[in-house]
């Protein structure tokens, strides 16, 4: 498969039939554009199937065979969300080892959702799974807060200053969280 992005008039196409929640047309309109080989196909297609609403059960299983299809063309966003979903169990199947597989390697691709959801389960851990890993939470942390999360980027500040670490790198990302509209790294930022 081709790694192209969509071209912009059919990515405005596809957002505004989101928008409208239109998921018949959203639908029709990205299976008849599989053959060009764009990237993210697959799993706008299963979200077209996993925000309808009421959901049934023939969506659950449309939305996962979808994002397995683009699990396999590679879509890094297909990898993240299908992660997501069997570490939720939110569409029925649940599988928590292939789920964190999943994850780790949308994360490779720096895809921002699957670190957030990293970040949360190494901070926590999962029930009967998986015990907390700070220091892979830390280096989640870091990777949210250099793909541009202003909240990561708060926290790792915050951290780092409490460390006493270089005020170069905490002043860094004090900026980077006040780029991106905290008001209280605004403040930091002003103070350093």
């Amino acid at each position: 498969m081709t790694k192209n992005p969509p071209p912009e008039q059919f990515s405005t196409q596809i957002r505004s039939l989101f928008e409208k929640s239109d998921w018949p047309a959203a639908r029709a309109l990205l299976i008849a554009h599989l053959p060009d080989g764009w990237t993210g196909l697959y799993g706008l297609l299963a979200m077209t199937h996993m925000h309808v609403q009421p959901r049934s059960q023939a969506d659950c299983d449309l939305a996962l065979e979808w994002l397995e299809k683009g699990v396999l063309h590679d879509e890094p966003d297909s990898l993240a969300v299908l992660g997501r979903v069997l570490m939720s169990g939110e569409l029925g199947k649940q599988n928590p080892e292939r789920g964190i597989h999943l994850l780790q390697k949308a994360a490779q691709a720096n895809v921002l959702m699957a670190v957030l959801t990293l970040l949360k389960i190494h901070e926590q851990g999962v029930e009967n799974f998986l015990e907390p890993d700070l220091v892979l939470a830390a280096h989640c942390l870091r990777q949210a807060a250099e793909l541009g999360d202003p909240a990561c980027a708060y926290r790792l500040a915050v951290k780092l200053q409490q460390e006493g670490q270089d005020p170069v790198d905490v002043f860094r990302y004090y900026d980077k969280a006040a780029q991106g509209g905290m008001e209280q790294a605004m403040h930091n930022v002003g103070v350093c």
